[in-house]
């Protein structure tokens, strides 16, 4: 986790920028700027500082996801080489609508009649995980944080691990998807879903919404198996991302 700071002339607080760094790429989790210290360029100098710190290493760019609605951010972005788009999606369920819907009941109902799924706490071993992470190129930023309590697997008679669903607690109440991955196995990711349920109402963890994005394009899918109500109820409106990628002048 890198921490940038940009002081004022008077010593006051102007700009603060939060990244993370991992395979190549700089994630700014958090851009703020005072809104008294606005238009003095605090985080024009946090920006040209993450670019300087980047120096001699193979990086790929710098991704941002932001709100529309976050004042400024968009033309700032922009004026500093970003482009600029719309995020695909992001989606938020409440748990108290998917838990006691008929659909999801009925999902459950299919599950395997041997268990095959089993939460990252019951696992034995982690290796057939780490294999299967790696046999799908999982980068390590979606499974920082995960829950082993809310996070599954499904393992095949030889203990090889097929599917995986990846939760991380957000905040008091909210479940946030990471990552969802598999061979494709639609047994598997009925079996994935059961064994979450189950979870969730052993623990009568009802409130709070389930959280994901869309960006592979696989989960409206997955949300049209979980509800029964037009996806796009629960769409969050309003994302957009930036990003940079990087030529030699970038980082020179």
């Amino acid at each position: 986790m890198l921490k940038l700071g940009v002081l004022s002339e008077e010593d006051l607080p102007m700009s603060i920028l939060v990244a993370d760094v991992s395979d190549g790429k700089a994630w700014i989790r958090w851009i703020f700027t005072d809104p008294e210290m606005r238009g003095k360029g605090g985080a024009a100098l946090l920006i040209e500082e993450l670019l300087r710190l980047l120096q001699g290493v193979e990086a790929e760019g710098i991704l941002v996801d932001f709100h529309e609605e976050d004042d400024g951010l968009e033309d700032f972005f922009m004026d500093h080489d970003f482009l600029v788009g719309e995020e695909q999606a992001l989606f938020r369920i409440p748990l108290m609508e998917l838990l006691y819907g008929t659909r999801l009941e009925s999902v459950v109902a299919r599950r395997s009649k041997e268990r095959c799924a089993y939460s990252l706490r019951n696992l034995k071993t982690l290796k057939p995980l780490a294999q299967f992470l790696r046999s799908h190129e999982v980068e390590a930023e979606y499974i920082e944080g995960i829950s082993r309590e809310y996070s599954f697997v499904v393992l095949d008679p030889s203990g090889k691990v097929t599917e995986g669903i990846f939760i991380s607690e957000a905040g008091d109440e909210d479940l946030h998807i990471n990552y969802l991955v598999g061979e494709g196995s639609p047994q598997g990711i009925v079996d994935l879903v059961a064994a979450l349920y189950d979870e969730l109402i052993d623990a009568g963890r009802d409130q709070g919404d389930l959280v994901f994005t869309d960006r592979l394009g696989a989960g409206i899918s997955f949300m049209d198996m979980l509800t029964e109500n037009d996806v796009e109820l629960y769409r969050v409106p309003g994302l957009k991302s930036a990003v940079k990628l990087f030529d030699q002048a970038d980082i020179a």
